[in-house]
Protein backbone atom coordinates (compact mmCIF):
# COMPACT_ATOMS: atom_id res chain seq x y z
CA UNK A 1 0.00 0.00 0.00
CA UNK A 2 1.52 3.61 -0.86
CA UNK A 3 2.34 5.98 1.51
CA UNK A 4 1.45 9.95 1.36
CA UNK A 5 4.13 11.87 2.66
CA UNK A 6 5.53 15.49 2.38
CA UNK A 7 8.86 16.97 1.18
CA UNK A 8 10.57 17.17 4.78
CA UNK A 9 12.78 20.31 2.52
CA UNK A 10 9.39 21.86 0.42
CA UNK A 11 6.46 19.80 1.81
CA UNK A 12 5.33 18.89 -1.53
CA UNK A 13 2.93 16.05 -1.31
CA UNK A 14 4.97 12.68 -2.34
CA UNK A 15 3.46 9.05 -2.70
CA UNK A 16 5.88 6.01 -1.81
CA UNK A 17 5.38 3.15 -2.92
CA UNK A 18 5.73 0.34 -0.48
CA UNK A 19 8.17 -1.55 -2.22
CA UNK A 20 10.43 1.89 -1.82
CA UNK A 21 9.87 2.90 2.10
CA UNK A 22 13.03 3.05 3.63
CA UNK A 23 15.02 3.57 0.72
CA UNK A 24 16.27 7.10 -0.20
CA UNK A 25 14.45 9.21 -2.91
CA UNK A 26 14.54 12.39 -4.41
CA UNK A 27 11.63 14.90 -4.77
CA UNK A 28 10.15 15.65 -7.89
CA UNK A 29 9.69 19.61 -6.97
CA UNK A 30 12.79 20.31 -5.43
CA UNK A 31 15.26 17.67 -6.27
CA UNK A 32 16.31 17.13 -3.22
CA UNK A 33 16.84 13.52 -1.34
CA UNK A 34 14.66 11.78 1.75
CA UNK A 35 13.81 8.62 2.95
CA UNK A 36 10.44 7.67 3.67
CA UNK A 37 10.17 6.07 7.03
CA UNK A 38 9.57 1.86 7.72
CA UNK A 39 7.11 2.42 10.56
CA UNK A 40 5.10 5.45 10.08
CA UNK A 41 3.64 7.63 7.48
CA UNK A 42 6.74 10.50 8.00
CA UNK A 43 9.75 11.31 5.84
CA UNK A 44 13.11 12.69 7.45
CA UNK A 45 15.55 14.66 5.06
CA UNK A 46 18.70 13.68 4.18
CA UNK A 47 21.46 16.40 4.16
CA UNK A 48 23.89 16.03 0.92
CA UNK A 49 25.09 18.96 -1.13
CA UNK A 50 25.27 16.78 -4.33
CA UNK A 51 24.92 12.99 -5.41
CA UNK A 52 28.82 12.08 -5.05
CA UNK A 53 28.33 13.29 -1.07
CA UNK A 54 25.17 11.55 -0.91
CA UNK A 55 26.89 8.30 -2.42
CA UNK A 56 29.41 8.95 0.43
CA UNK A 57 26.97 8.87 2.72
CA UNK A 58 25.75 5.56 1.55
CA UNK A 59 28.44 3.89 1.97
CA UNK A 60 27.96 3.79 -1.99
CA UNK A 61 31.17 2.64 -3.92
CA UNK A 62 32.11 4.94 -6.40
CA UNK A 63 31.13 4.04 -10.27
CA UNK A 64 34.58 3.21 -12.54
CA UNK A 65 33.93 3.31 -16.52
CA UNK A 66 36.48 1.59 -18.66
CA UNK A 67 36.84 3.02 -22.08
CA UNK A 68 38.45 1.14 -24.47
CA UNK A 69 39.64 2.13 -27.89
Amino acid sequence: MPVYVNCPHCEHPQVVPAARRGRVRFCRQCGRPYRASLTSDTAEPIHAESLADLQGRLGGRPRVYILAA
